[in-house]
């Protein structure tokens, strides 16, 4: 006999005999003193079960809620969660690499044309790409009524913050408004727990903090390292912009994060399309000739560009969508030491020490906060094991 609890998610086991009706209705029939039971014995008959019975059957009928075996069945809710957040950090290292390759190319193509008709073909090349792929899966690009507002603001955000960091990486040192952007990780782990709730994990915290400081060794930023310094100081708007740029980065991981019921491709798909038309008024708001050079370096770098913004643009949001946003945003870091390993092996830049120092910090930072969700994730499969005998009834 199986009877459920009135709490949920536990399943209530009585280990009873499947005949015990027909003992119950023999043992009544028959006077207990009678002495003709005692040819009976209990050893020679074959309606008992294999188990003695210790108590007789008016006792069981007095079980009372204390006396039943109560087991609580683990669930694999919390298990499967873990397993998505491992998956969404590989996700989001798979979008650093891809970005990390962006930079390389808008850093090829800002030697020919405006760092503004740069953003322009990305996100029309981009949204191209795109609407090739929403036909071809035939995605459903219709957004509730509740969703519509905060798509708009997070396409707002993140074109502006877009816009504001090519022009800092345009009119200040790279190393140093590198550094500024890359501090909105930091920036994540309170906005985080102030909009979502999310509890700021100490630990992940100092991860974070420790692969901000490799990020320091590898660009050596002049404010920190004078005799790095190449000039003069840079242009207060260009700082203004960095630091834009880093919050503006910082909101969009949180709105992606809220909108994780949504279908990546639909808020990549209203992104492009927003950046597009948003980019294509900057032109004509500051002044700027739109033209497309046939150079054929220029063409690579700008497909190369739209291209690989669009993958990684997909990966991130799938990321973003099953990882804490302060945990994910760390794993941006990434993209400096790809930056770094792109320099030397296709641009032939000399890796000094400081770089490969830096580097190992940012992975050894980064390293803690995945191998804690590793072990978080195999410590529940553990307990998540199917037990013989047992029924779920959460």
């Amino acid at each position: 006999m199986l009877s459920r609890s009135s709490a949920r998610g536990l399943a209530v086991v009585a280990p009873l005999p499947p005949n015990l009706i027909k003992i119950d209705t023999d043992t009544v029939k028959k006077p207990v003193g009678d002495p003709g039971t005692n040819g009976d014995d209990e050893t020679t008959r074959d309606d008992l079960p294999l188990l003695k019975l210790n108590r007789s059957s008016e006792e069981f009928s007095k079980i009372d809620d204390d006396e039943i075996v109560t087991i609580v069945l683990p669930s694999t809710a919390k298990a499967s969660r873990s397993s998505e957040e491992l998956r969404g950090l590989g996700y989001i290292i798979i979008a650093a690499f891809n970005f990390s390759i962006v930079s390389a190319s808008v850093k090829y193509a800002s030697h020919y044309a405006n760092s503004n008709i740069i953003v322009f073909w990305r996100m029309l090349i981009g949204l191209a790409m795109n609407c090739l792929w929403v036909r071809y899966k035939k995605a459903n690009l219709f957004v509730g009524r509740k969703d519509r507002f905060l798509l708009l603001f997070r396409c707002f955000v993140g074109t502006s913050g877009t816009t504001m960091s090519f022009y800092a990486m345009s009119n200040m040192p790279l190393t140093d408004a590198v550094v500024i952007i890359f501090t909105s990780p930091i920036f994540t782990f309170f906005l985080a727990a102030v909009v979502l709730g999310e509890a700021i994990d100490y630990v992940d915290l100092v991860g974070g903090v420790t692969s901000f400081v490799g990020v320091l060794l590898m660009t050596r930023p002049a404010i920190l390292f004078p005799s790095h310094a190449s000039g003069g100081s840079a242009p207060f708007l260009a700082i203004v912009c960095a630091m834009g740029s880093s919050l503006s980065q910082a909101i969009v991981y949180i709105t992606m994060r809220k909108m994780k019921d949504l279908e990546n491709l639909l808020v990549i798909q209203y992104f492009l399309m927003f950046g597009a038309c948003y980019s294509a008024f900057m032109l004509w708001a500051l002044g700027v000739t739109l033209e497309l050079l046939t150079d054929p370096g220029f063409l690579c770098a700008i497909f190369g560009c739209a291209f690989f913004s669009l993958v990684g643009q997909w990966f991130l949001t799938k990321g973003f969508q099953t990882v804490k946003a302060g945990i994910a945003s760390v794993m941006r870091y990434f993209d400096v030491v790809f930056v770094m390993c792109l320099d030397a092996l296709v641009l032939g830049e000399t890796v000094n020490l400081y770089s490969v120092l830096g580097a190992a910090i940012i992975i050894s930072g980064a390293s803690v906060i995945v191998m804690r969700q590793a072990r978080s994730s195999r410590t529940m499969d553990h307990f998540n094991l199917p037990l013989c005998g047992t029924h779920n009834y959460a």
